[in-house]
C-alpha cells in the first residue's frame, strides 16, 4: 500500500501566502540542496476557507529528521552555520520590515510593488527552509528532543523527569513575548504607584470611558508589540486588548511579581547548570543545541512570520485596491501570477477563481512535481490523508507531555480560531489543535492549555512557561475527545487530562 499523507499542521486564518512557498521553495529546492539530495520529502497543503491542513510522508520526514540530527550532532561548523544563518537572516527580515512599515505603497509603480513582492518571497524562502531543518528535528514520530529525554532517563532515571526535562529545555534568552509580558506589568506598576490614576482605571469598564490622556499607555504598547498577534493576516493586537491586559493586573501585586520573574530567571540558570553537572560533556551539549534551537524555532516566528507579515500588510491591501480584489484574495495569487499581473501587465486570476481557491484550495508535492487543484478536485485530495485513529488508554483520560507544570480544574471550551473566542471565560480550559498569537487573549484568561500537537520546544510550551500557565501538548486526539463543557483535570504534572464529567 502507498503510505498516504501524515497531517502535521492543522492551522486556522492562514492563507497560502506565505504557505506555498514552503512547497514551492523550500521542500522542492532548499531542503534537497540542503541535504545534497539525501532527504526529499513529498508534501500536501489544503486550504480550505480559513484553516490549512498541511501533512508529509512520514517516513520521509522522519528520515530527514534524523539526517540533519546527525549532522548537526557531528558536524560543529554545520552546527554554528544554522544557527548563525537564522539570526542573519532575521535581521535581514528586521530591517526589511522596518522599511515596509515605512513605505508609501500607493506611490509605487506596479513593477516595484513586485521586486518588493520578490524580496518578502525570498527573505520567506530562504529563512524558511533554515528553520524547517530545525524543525524537523523535532517533529514526526522520531523527535530529537524525545531520543535526548529518553538518554536522561535512562542514565539518571530523576523522580518528575519529565518536568525537570522541560525546564532543562526553557531556553534564557528573551523572546518578544517575554518583553510584551513585562511592559504589561510594568505599565500596570506605574498606574498603581497612582492611587487617584489607579481608581480611574479600575472604576472603567470599556477603554472608551477613559480619558484621551489616560490611553498613552495603552497606545504605546499596541505600536510596539501589537504585531506579535498579527500572525498571517491579522488583525495585529490593538488598545483594547493591552487596556484588558493591564486592568487584569491591576488589583494583583505588580512589583512583587516583577521581582518574582528576575529571581526565577536566575533560579532557571542555576537549575539547568545544576543538573548539567552531572551529565557529561556530550549530552550537555545535545541539551544546549536543544535548547538553542527551541529559542530559535520561536525567535522566528516572531520575526519571519509575525513581524513580516505585519510589515506587508499594506502591500497586500494596495495590490487589492489596484486591481479590484480584497486584501485577503490578493494573497491568494502565486507568484507567477504576480509576475504577469504587475510585470507583464496581464490578466490573472480574477474574484471568481480567488474565491474558488478559498474554499477548495490543494497544492501538493509528489516525486518532485507540483500540482495545484480547486473544486472537487481539492476536496478529492483529503483522500491522500491517512485517517485519524482515536485512541484513549481509557474513556475518561487523555495522556500527553508536559509543557508546563501545574493541576487545574476547569470547564473545557475548544478554541481553534479566532471565532472561537467570544465563547471563552476567565478559567476556562483552553483546548485547541494547536495554538498561535490568534488566541492570546482566550490564552491569557485560560486556567490551563491542552493541545493535540506539540513537545517540549514548541510555540505552545514556550508560551506557557512565560504566562506559567498548567499545559499538556501532544495529546494527539483532544480535540477529537473533549466537548464544550466538559469538566476536565489537568495534571500538568503528570501529563495527563482527566474528564470528570
Amino acid at each position: 500500500m502507498k503510505e498516504k499523507f501524515a497531517i502535521m499542521v492543522e492551522d486556522y486564518n492562514v492563507p497560502p501566502t506565505p504557505w506555498y512557498i514552503i512547497n514551492l521553495e523550500v521542500f522542492s529546492n532548499g531542503i534537497k540542496e540542503a541535504s545534497k539530495g539525501k532527504v526529499d520529502i513529498d508534501t500536501l497543503f489544503i486550504f480550505e476557507k480559513n484553516k490549512v491542513t498541511w501533512g508529509a510522508k512520514m517516513s520521509e520526514f522522519d528520515n530527514g529528521g534524523i539526517y540533519f540530527s546527525e549532522k548537526i550532532n557531528n558536524d560543529k561548523k554545520y552546527q554554528k552555520k544554522i544557527i548563525e544563518k537564522h539570526y542573519k537572516y532575521l535581521e535581514e527580515i528586521k530591517k526589511f520590515a522596518d522599511k515596509l512599515i515605512k513605505t508609501d505603497f500607493s506611490k509605487k509603480s506596479n513593477k516595484e510593488l513586485f521586486r518588493i513582492y520578490s524580496c518578502f518571497y525570498n527573505l520567506y524562502s530562504k529563512t524558511q527552509t533554515e528553520g524547517v531543518i530545525v524543525a524537523m528535528l523535532d517533529m514526526g514520530d522520531k523527535k530529537l528532543s524525545d531520543r535526548v529525554s529518553e538518554e536522561i532517563r535512562s542514565k539518571f532515571n530523576f523522580k518528575d523527569h519529565d518536568i525537570i526535562f522541560s525546564k532543562l529545555l526553557t531556553p534564557n534568552k528573551e523572546l518578544y513575548y517575554g518583553k510584551e509580558n513585562l511592559a504589561v506589568l510594568k505599565a500596570a506598576r506605574k498606574i498603581q504607584e497612582d492611587s487617584e490614576k489607579k481608581r480611574k482605571y479600575q472604576k472603567v469598564k470599556k477603554l472608551n470611558d477613559l480619558p484621551n490622556n489616560l490611553k498613552s499607555i495603552f497606545k504605546s504598547l499596541a505600536k510596539k508589540y501589537g504585531w506579535l498577534q498579527y500572525y498571517y493576516v491579522g488583525p495585529s493586537a490593538g488598545v483594547e486588548y493591552y487596556f484588558d491586559l493591564v486592568k487584569r493586573k491591576l488589583n494583583s501585586n505588580v512589583s512583587k511579581e516583577i521581582k518574582d520573574r528576575r529571581n526565577e530567571e536566575n533560579k532557571l540558570k542555576n537549575f539547568q547548570k545544576r543538573y548539567e553537572n552531572n551529565f557529561s560533556s556530550e549530552l550537555t551539549e545535545k541539551i544546549n543545541i536543544l535548547k538553542e534551537f527551541t529559542y530559535l524555532k520561536e525567535y522566528r516566528k516572531e520575526i519571519q512570520v509575525y513581524l513580516l507579515n505585519f510589515s506587508i500588510d499594506e502591500w497586500f491591501k494596495e495590490v487589492a485596491r489596484r486591481f479590484y480584489l480584497t486584501p485577503l484574495q490578493a494573497r491568494y495569487i502565486l507568484k507567477d501570477e504576480y509576475r504577469e499581473l504587475l510585470v507583464d501587465n496581464k490578466n490573472v486570476a480574477g474574484s471568481n477563481e480567488l474565491n474558488k481557491r478559498y474554499n477548495n484550495f490543494a497544492y501538493i508535492l509528489k516525486g518532485g512535481e507540483i500540482a495545484s487543484y480547486t473544486g472537487q478536485k481539492a476536496k478529492d485530495c483529503w483522500n491522500l490523508f491517512e485517517k485519524n485513529k482515536l485512541e484513549m488508554k481509557d474513556n475518561l483520560k487523555l495522556e500527553g507531555s508536559i509543557a508546563f507544570p501545574g493541576k487545574k480544574k476547569g470547564i473545557v471550551k475548544i478554541i481553534n480560531s479566532t471565532q472561537d473566542l467570544n465563547k471563552f471565560k476567565d478559567g476556562n480550559v483552553l483546548v485547541s489543535f494547536s495554538t498561535n498569537p490568534y488566541l492570546m487573549p482566550a490564552i491569557n484568561k485560560a486556567s490551563a492549555i491542552v493541545t493535540n500537537t506539540g513537545g517540549v520546544t514548541c510555540h505552545a510550551a514556550i508560551i506557557s512557561r512565560e504566562l506559567k500557565i498548567p499545559r499538556v501538548i501532544g495529546t494527539k486526539i483532544a480535540t477529537k475527545i473533549l466537548k464544550d463543557g466538559d469538566l476536565v483535570e489537568v495534571d500538568a504534572n503528570r501529563g495527563i487530562v482527566k474528564i470528570i464529567k
